[in-house]
């Protein structure tokens, strides 16, 4: 399974080199069919891993016993990935999953749960820095929430100065700058300008 692991993150890896690749230099066309075909392949063994693991293990006996949270996640990240294959073959993905195909980069998660299992002194300390992470990742994470609130309070506000600029002269009817329509011109361009703005990414 590590192996499989590995494999699959290497052909991911080439997958979105040859898909940039692609679009750089603007052909025209669809993608590369191999990578699809790859794709393909990885999921269908994911799939069927995922189905032999749950009859070896007996899991419908103790659905929560040991390894539940390993086997739950490896089901959930096989069941996105295929249904993003499968509308990928339809030719009828939604905007929302075109990004999906990274979620099978979550599996190298997998490797946490084999370098657990060492007991060789040299990982001692990486597993220990892991831990610390991982202890942390819910305090990280309130942060991020609350920092993401912050830019949408303060975006609101700017929106709103943005809207009385713009309409108090000549109304909404006159020419807008380009650069304020693709800064400013929605809610979601102006939180990402903002978040430009805090971390040194945006002069303006």
């Amino acid at each position: 399974s590590l192996l499989l692991v590995c494999l699959d993150f290497a052909f991911l890896f080439a997958g979105l080199c040859a898909s940039l690749d692609h679009l750089m230099q603007q052909q025209s066309g669809p993608f590369p069919s191999w990578i699809l075909v790859g794709d393909i392949g990885f999921v269908f063994i994911f799939v069927l891993d995922v189905m032999l693991r749950f009859w070896w293990t007996e899991r419908w006996r103790q659905p929560f016993g040991k390894g539940a949270g390993w086997f739950y996640f490896d089901s959930a990240v096989t069941a996105v990935s295929f249904v993003e294959v499968v509308c990928r073959i339809s030719n009828h993905l939604p905007i929302a999953f075109a990004s999906l195909r990274f979620i099978r980069i979550l599996r190298v998660a997998n490797l946490l749960k084999h370098l657990h299992g060492q007991h060789n002194r040299y990982l001692r300390e990486l597993l220990l820095l892991i831990e610390s992470i991982a202890a942390s990742l819910w305090v990280l994470l309130a942060t991020v929430a609350v920092v993401l609130f912050l830019l949408l309070v303060w975006a609101m506000g700017l929106s709103q100065m943005i809207i009385a600029s713009l309409t108090q002269d000549g109304g909404a009817g006159g020419m807008i700058d380009a650069d304020i329509v693709k800064l400013y011109g929605s809610m979601g361009n102006t939180i990402f300008t903002l978040f430009l703005a805090i971390t040194g990414g945006a002069e303006r």
